[in-house]
């Protein structure tokens, strides 16, 4: 028995989360006894009835969207159905990445097996969150003129003020003492699977740098490098999980100018002055961890 791809008619699906528009598109495989069976179906420009869409291929009919938005499929869920023979669910999440014009399409990855040198996955986790902030800049045009201005001497920046000694914004401490700003996050992991041992050294060197340039379709200093872990899954086979993390304000923090250990406060008994800084000042190229990583947009 062959196997057979059908698309769910209601799967499509492309939301906005921070922003960021992600796709999804639910499979039915039938026929499948393995695993590796449903691997292979995943074929270069492949599409329904007889292949699913392969790592990198675009998701389809989002050329008239203005602004124009490319998604590709960057990872991939496989559910066994517990109650059929032979059944998967595969749902394949599209992510955004740059457009730079009508060039072609990035090349699709030739089809490995998980434990195969260079078999890379991607995932990822969005969240809601909130950080201590004193001030708040309303709309998304001021924050973008704030973080122009943030960066306009070049990254990294470890502390960043107006020229009166406060960053601006509407105030919203309480008698000088920070409230919660909403925030949302991305924990990303990016799996590869080696024949040898990751490199340690580069590893540390490159923990807690942001990224120099766009990477996972994220503006530079935006992703966070936090470690990575690995393991010996086989002989002569090493899984890597690079992890990484993401969030809309940069990884910045505000922080008040302070006296005698309590913040300096106006005539209204708010925060008088409010800097913006950087914990993470070094920058990096996230995709010299791995020569594998140069895949990944």
């Amino acid at each position: 028995m062959s196997a057979s791809v059908i698309e769910l008619a209601s799967s499509r699906r492309v939301s906005y989360n921070g922003g960021s528009p992600i796709g999804t598109r639910e499979f039915t495989v039938t026929g499948a006894a393995t695993e590796a069976d449903v691997y292979a179906l995943f074929k270069l420009d492949g599409e329904p009835p007889t292949n699913l869409p392969n790592k990198f291929s675009a998701y389809p009919n989002l050329s008239d969207l203005i602004p124009p938005v490319r998604l590709v499929a960057l990872d991939f869920e496989l559910t066994k159905d517990p109650d059929v023979l032979q059944k998967w669910m595969v749902t394949v999440t599209y992510r955004e990445v740059t457009i730079g014009g009508a060039g072609p399409a990035p090349a699709p990855l030739t089809q490995l097996a998980p434990n195969d040198e260079g078999y890379l996955t991607v995932r990822g986790r969005t969240e809601g969150g909130f950080i201590e902030g004193w001030r708040l800049h309303d709309t998304a045009e001021e924050w973008d003129a704030k973080y122009a201005q943030l960066t306009q001497t070049g990254l990294p920046i470890y502390s960043v003020r107006d020229i009166n000694g406060d960053i601006g914004g509407r105030k919203i401490d309480v008698s000088g003492r920070p409230v919660s700003i909403e925030t949302v996050r991305e924990q990303i992991t990016v799996d590869v699977t080696l024949s040898y041992i990751p490199n340690v050294e580069l590893i540390r060197t490159l923990a807690s740098t942001r990224n120099s340039t766009s990477f996972l379709g994220v503006p530079p200093g935006s992703v966070l490098f936090k470690g990575a872990t690995w393991a010996n899954i086989a002989p002569g086979k090493w899984s890597v999980s690079y992890e990484f993390a993401a969030d809309n304000f940069s990884h910045l923090v505000q922080v008040a100018q302070e006296y005698d250990g309590k913040a300096v406060l106006d005539e209204n008994g708010q925060a008088k002055y409010v800097n913006w800084v950087q914990p993470f000042p070094r920058l990096a190229e996230h995709r010299d961890l791995n020569q594998y990583l140069a895949s990944i947009p």
